[in-house]
């Protein structure tokens, strides 16, 4: 915090007391109970605060307390007391930073800001340098002359996923300008890749900064530099199985579909065809504790998923709060600002509304998130063909179709989500070569020549998921007086359920558009839940990862007592 607030004092502040500019990266937080909670978060910390007035100057202060009902904040400044007028108070809380639009009073040497009032979230980047302890990592690296090749090494202060800052050994040659192979060594891993030299020190003793190319692969840095970050969470395919079994069956998770799934085909699963980053939490004392995934499931989209955790440990608060920073900052680490995520969640469970619904109330624009609804069916048993009724048919979409296909897909989704679900005449159909490779087929359902609905048919490996999220139908269908009748929309699922059992896949999910899809089309198909579907850009999942971080801190920050901590 100290460093943010040195780099806005002085004459000359980043921020104008009255003025909020986009380019500043704020957010407004319009829901008046996250108000009242940051507010009241403020005089629980007693921050480090920054103060520009009306007239333009910065003033350093401290927290000292908020008022009844956080309707107001007292603050001690460092110098003479301003005027009173318009303001903007920052501060920093659980690595957060806030800043509130307000109106500074001075009454009998008190200073105090109050309303009216408007409060304001800051877009951070997501991903931050980790800096290492000395030792932990050195830099090797070999001149590029082939006559009299010379060897260089150098100890890293700090690391991210596409850099390092080092410093040479004393008896080493400094690094090269240009580009030059280098080696990286940090615990146990020894990563080789190129690194060009970015920044050259002035002063002697100051670090080199080095970009690193990881060329066509980047995971490897990626996974060097998350295990820095987060270092209690391990790679799911390097624990016990029956460690992991124990810690899915006490969560809760393996409970929310009745269908069975082989634990250790799921655990070994690492496909080619999918980037999926899958981490289990080991506390301090070994336990498991937690388990979450991001897997890229279309061109820059990832799905979050298969969260799952344990509560009643001393670590289970610090368990959480990891599983949610790896996930909102894995898809930006390897689709940068392309990335975008979606998170299937359960709109009754208190959990997933705080931490999905409860942001988007917060204010977060629909451009960067939006939460769309689908209805979700479930069957034990497999249902008996169903042919269409007459005027309808069903079949395989063709080239010629995509376009209304799209439109139709479209008309039903919010833009974010459609874009995210790579909803384009070009994309909409993605043959699979193999069994279980990720892909997607149409199927459509014609009245006449006039396209009546659709169902995309996911497809994807079994073992990807538990909830098998990747075998995946949506069904979209007209709606109002262009409709089709049950019989017909019966049909439509026969034949998406078809196309997966020719895969070996008994059960597909099956989902569509809230209250579109019959309930009573297919019978021995029940609505299972109104499915949350959220969708983040970007520049909302670092908006999500301040959010989260900022309610893990509220409920379990380390600095409130035991007795303050809010369930």
């Amino acid at each position: 915090m100290e460093a943010s607030l040195k780099r806005q004092s002085g004459s000359s502040p980043r921020f104008e007391a009255d003025v909020i500019h986009a380019g500043d990266g704020l957010v407004e937080v319009v829901d008046p109970g996250a108000i009242t909670d940051v507010l009241r978060e403020c005089g629980v910390l007693l921050p480090r605060a920054h103060l520009v007035t009306s007239d333009g100057v910065a003033h350093e202060a401290r927290v000292l307390g908020v008022g009844d009902n956080c309707i107001g904040v007292e603050l001690e400044l460092v110098g003479p007391a301003p005027a009173a007028g318009s303001a903007r108070l920052e501060c920093e809380l659980h690595g957060v930073l806030f800043v509130l639009q307000c109106q500074l009073r001075v009454v009998d040497d008190r200073v105090e800001v109050g309303g009216p009032l408007r409060l304001y979230q800051n877009d951070r980047r997501q991903a931050f340098r980790q800096v290492l302890a000395e030792g932990r990592a050195e830099l090797h690296w070999t001149t590029l002359d082939s006559e009299h090749p010379r060897s260089g090494r150098g100890y890293v202060r700090d690391l991210t996923p596409t850099g390092v800052s080092i410093v040479p050994a004393e008896d080493s040659m400094p690094p090269r300008d240009g580009v030059f192979p280098v080696e990286l060594r940090i615990g146990g891993s020894r990563l080789s890749c190129l690194a060009e030299t970015r920044r050259t020190p002035i002063e002697p003793d100051a670090p080199y900064g080095l970009h690193l190319l990881g060329g066509s692969d980047t995971s490897e840095l990626i996974d060097v530099y998350l295990r820095e970050r987060l270092p209690k969470l391990v790679p799911r395919h390097e624990v016990d199985a029956r460690e992991l079994r124990k810690l899915m069956l006490q969560s809760g998770y393996l409970s929310l579909r009745s269908a069975p799934r082989s634990l250790s085909a799921w655990q070994m699963c690492r496909p080619r065809d999918v980037v999926d980053f899958n981490r289990v939490f080991r506390a301090d004392d070994g336990r498991l504790l937690g388990h979450s995934s991001a897997t890229r499931i279309y061109s820059h989209t990832w799905i979050l998923h298969q969260l799952a955790t344990v509560g009643g440990h001393p670590e289970s608060a610090q368990c959480r709060a990891m599983l949610y920073s790896m996930m909102t900052g894995v898809p930006e680490l390897y689709d940068g600002h392309r990335a975008s995520a979606m998170a299937y969640f359960d709109r009754d469970l208190r959990w997933h509304d705080l931490f999905f619904g409860n942001f988007i109330r917060w204010g977060a624009p629909t451009e960067v998130a939006r939460i769309f609804v689908f209805d979700r069916f479930e069957r034990s048993d497999v249902p008996e063909p169903f042919e269409p009724p007459e005027g309808f048919s069903v079949r395989l979409a063709r080239n010629v179709d995509l376009t209304a296909c799209c439109a139709l897909v479209r008309a039903h989704l919010p833009e974010i989500t459609a874009n995210a679900f790579d909803i384009h005449p070009a994309e909409l159909r993605r043959p699979s070569p193999q069994r279980g490779a990720r892909g997607r087929e149409v199927i459509v359902l014609m009245r006449g020549s006039d396209l009546a609905g659709l169902a995309l048919c996911e497809t994807g490996s079994p073992n990807l998921s538990l909830f098998n999220i990747v075998n995946m139908a949506q069904l979209y269908v007209r709606c109002g007086r262009s409709a089709p009748p049950p019989e017909a929309q019966r049909a439509l699922i026969a034949a998406a359920r078809a196309f997966y059992a020719a895969r070996r896949i008994q059960m597909p999910m099956v989902v569509a558009p809230e209250g579109t899809l019959d309930r009573a089309a297919e019978p021995g198909t029940t609505w299972a839940e109104s499915m949350g579907c959220m969708v983040i850009t970007g520049t909302g999942l670092r908006l999500w990862e301040s959010y989260c971080r900022f309610q893990f801190g509220m409920r379990w920050g380390g600095q409130r007592s035991a007795g303050e901590s809010r369930s």
